[in-house]
């Protein structure tokens, strides 16, 4: 009985259980509505991913014949009648009496034939199951690459987390916080509320209205006032820096209640590799480091898609056959690793395979036949070429369909993160992943530009500084500063989003505010009308129109209640890199 089995058998038990119960209210109460029937096949579908992960086939086969059902009921636009659901519910309950006489690796054994036979007549049969697929080319049809992006969806579906186990000591955490800024927030109120704060107040009024009517005023009650007045705002003004200390702390809190370590997704992809691996007819050993990284539970669905994605990429077209292997004199075993990392504010995972590399050269002439780059581009830079597989329909013969990379690119950077790839022709591919530990909350620097309030995660900031126009340059036919002995490109920001404005007199305003960013390969001084101050913002929903739009991360609400658009720096750097900065905007 495997130990990895043991650890993740209470997590097992506690969705599947939660998530058997949900589908038997879903089964009740589901109407004539063709979305709760999609609903439901989606559970199903699930359910047997999650019965798939532990090797618990008898319930994995019953959970696919419940599928099946529900797959003919959409196929044929039908509504499940009063049969069909008394089979469903009965297969639940079926499943809830099997989980319950179970054990790690000790599942009963007898299948429920009669119920298999009672949902036979309803059921579309469907071969989908991958663990029984023939061995696949190293080069996908359009195709098969369908039924990969379907496995894929699947195996997402399978590195769910849907419930979380939280110590007691962040709760009572929580709780401490909580009370705390209630004592502050009654602290407040009571000063607010203070008859002398009151009486103080009519006093003014009566002031305000000798004044008016000509009388005179009695200064020595006027100044008093002031002074009363004065010693208020400053108890206020250290009351409000207290609650925001105090909701700091219960934002940590409930952060914590949301952290869990890497190994909870971690541990469920050797059995993702080992059924890929034989799929493809390989061996494939899978190296694991960094599983006690902790990252907030909304990450979870973020990076298991793109982690699942390169592990595809790494079995089907990185590592190589047996016998080719060993003609390239390597092992028989193909080695996969993935290594986690926390650098400060930033989660690194690299996912690196020992097989048989990229030439650059290869995807340079794809580029120009794609129309990708132009002929005459001579870059060497391997580096260059490479990421043009991140390159949305780089990789499929319809330039307009989502194909694997460009989807993990897509990804990270929706959430302010980025991806990076290292390839040596005959040894191997290496993909490496940068991005925040929580996305539920991003430290922003608040700038104005071409008269657009704008939010840049701090992450990559270095530094702000401010210097006369005269002092930019133009080298490499960029503008450039000199920053202690080192040329950088500098870029306006209202031009790398080609936001319009008006044209603006740069005479009336000598100095030019830049800041400058820095990511792992380079760094550029980005220049802004104003810096509007820091502020911590919670990411909120943010449609996909919006996210699509180059340079922008996502949306959130300041202080003022305004919303603001979060920009996407790694996307900034790319712009950087494309656009021709106009030097007549900048110079003067």
């Amino acid at each position: 009985m495997s130990s990895m089995l043991e650890q993740l058998w209470p997590i097992f038990l506690d969705e599947v259980s939660e998530k058997l119960d949900a589908v038997e209210s879903m089964i009740i109460s589901a109407s004539n509505d063709h979305a709760d029937i999609d609903a439901l096949f989606r559970e199903f579908h699930t359910l047997k991913s999650s019965f798939s992960m532990v090797d618990f086939r008898v319930l994995m086969e019953l959970a696919h014949a419940c599928e099946d059902v529900l797959q003919a009921l959409r196929k044929n636009r039908h509504i499940p009648d009063q049969e069909i659901r008394k089979h469903l519910l009965d297969s639940i309950d079926w499943m809830k009496q099997q989980l319950a006489m179970a054990s790690p690796g000790q599942y009963p054994q007898q299948t429920n034939e009669a119920l298999l036979e009672r949902l036979a007549p309803f059921r579309t049969q469907e071969d989908d199951s991958y663990d029984n697929a023939a061995p696949a080319q190293h080069i996908e049809t359009e195709k098969n690459y369908e039924s990969a992006s379907k496995k894929i969806i699947e195996e997402k579906e399978a590195l769910a987390v849907e419930t979380l186990r939280i110590s007691s000591k962040n709760l009572d955490n929580l709780v401490t916080n909580i009370s705390q800024l209630a004592l502050k927030e009654n602290a407040m109120s009571s000063t607010v509320n203070e008859e002398q704060i009151i009486s103080l107040l009519a006093q003014a009024r009566q002031q305000l209205q000798k004044l008016q009517s000509g009388e005179k005023v009695n200064s020595d009650i006027m100044e008093n006032l002031l002074m009363v007045f004065s010693d208020y705002r400053q108890t206020l003004l250290q009351t409000d820096l207290s609650i925001q200390a105090s909701i700091a702390n219960i934002q940590q809190a409930v952060l914590d209640l949301r952290i869990i370590p890497l190994s909870t997704i971690f541990n469920r992809l050797p059995r993702i590799v080992r059924q890929k691996a034989n799929t493809a007819g390989k061996q494939v050993q899978l190296i694991i480091e960094g599983g006690e990284v902790s990252i907030d539970k909304g990450m979870v669905e973020i990076i298991s898609e793109p982690l699942i994605h390169l592990l595809h990429n790494a079995i089907m077209h990185g590592v190589e056959s047996t016998p080719d292997r060993l003609a390239a004199g390597k092992t028989d075993t193909s080695r996969i690793s993935i290594i986690a990392s926390e650098q400060g504010s930033l989660l690194r995972i690299e996912v690196s395979d020992d097989g048989q590399g990229i030439d650059y050269r290869s995807i340079r002439e794809k580029a120009i036949h794609k129309g990708f780059a132009q002929a005459n581009d001579e870059h060497q830079d391997p580096g260059y070429w490479l990421n043009f597989l991140f390159t949305h329909g780089f990789n499929s013969e319809n330039t307009h369909r989502t194909t694997g990379l460009d989807i993990v690119r897509e990804q990270l950077s929706g959430i302010g993160g980025a991806i990076d790839i290292f390839s040596t022709p005959g040894s191997g591919t290496r993909f490496v992943m940068r991005m925040p530990v929580t996305v539920a909350i991003q430290s922003a620097l608040i700038v104005s530009a071409a008269e657009q309030t704008l939010a840049i995660p701090t992450r990559h900031l270095i530094e702000i500084i401010e210097l006369p126009h005269n002092n930019l340059k133009i080298w490499q036919n960029q503008p450039a500063i000199d920053l202690r002995g080192n040329m950088l490109p500098v870029y306006s920001l209202s031009n790398l989003l080609d936001i319009k404005t008006k044209k603006i007199n740069t005479l009336s305003s000598p100095m030019i505010m830049l800041l400058i960013l820095q990511n792992e390969s380079s760094c550029i001084a980005l220049a802004v009308d104003d810096v509007l101050g820091r502020q911590e913002l919670f990411l909120r929903d943010t449609h996909q129109d919006i996210r699509n739009i180059p340079g922008v991360s996502g949306i959130s609400l300041l202080g003022n209640g305004n919303a603001v658009i979060i920009l996407d720096c790694e996307n900034l750097f790319r712009l950087a890199r494309i656009k021709p900065e106009d030097t007549g905007e900048l110079l003067c």
